[in-house]
């Protein structure tokens, strides 16, 4: 299985494993489309949906996922037409008890499981933009997944912004 090491402020973080059939062992929570025509598919581990159902913090172990497509054009609902797999899946597991920065580790790989050759800098970009949600536990579509973890509906948002820039959730 492959694997990413990465490295956190607080010093090297076990390996974040790539999390085989995602699709099937993960809940998908919510669709985020860009104006950029990227959309993104947003997985959490039962145990993590479990936790935010009975409103509790989320526990070591939980697994979130962000699988990026490309689209070709908004179709009349607003919504990204996608053409291909971008082939690109960001996970955060939940190391250790708490909150904040030093209590997740990041991995990016291609969907065959190998490490993706990331752009960004990892994980300082990662927590970078992260950190800014310090107040949902570095989850920046925690509105999204309480709402799904309540109406058991798939969520779907819109953001303006293109890129990694943080969207409001709605």
């Amino acid at each position: 299985m492959a694997l990413l090491a990465v490295v956190m402020a607080a010093g090297p973080n076990p390996m974040i494993p790539f999390p085989q059939n995602f699709r099937q062992t993960l809940i998908k929570y919510a669709v985020v489309d860009r104006v950029d025509k990227k959309s993104r598919d947003l997985y959490i581990s039962k145990r993590g949906l479990e936790a935010i159902q009975q409103g509790l913090p989320l526990p070591v172990g939980t697994v979130i996922a962000i699988e990026t497509f490309s689209g070709i054009n908004f179709d009349t609902d607003g919504k990204i037409s996608r053409s291909k797999e971008e082939n690109q899946l960001h996970v955060v597991t939940k190391l250790q008890p708490g909150e904040g920065l030093r209590v997740w580790g990041f991995g990016a790989y291609l969907l065959d499981g190998k490490p993706e050759s990331v752009v960004v800098e990892m994980p300082g970009n990662c927590l970078a933009c992260h950190q800014e949600a310090v107040k949902t536990d570095l989850v920046i579509s925690m509105d999204l997944l309480k709402k799904f973890a309540s109406t058991g509906q798939v969520q779907f948002s819109r953001c303006a912004l293109p890129g990694r820039e943080i969207c409001e959730s709605k």
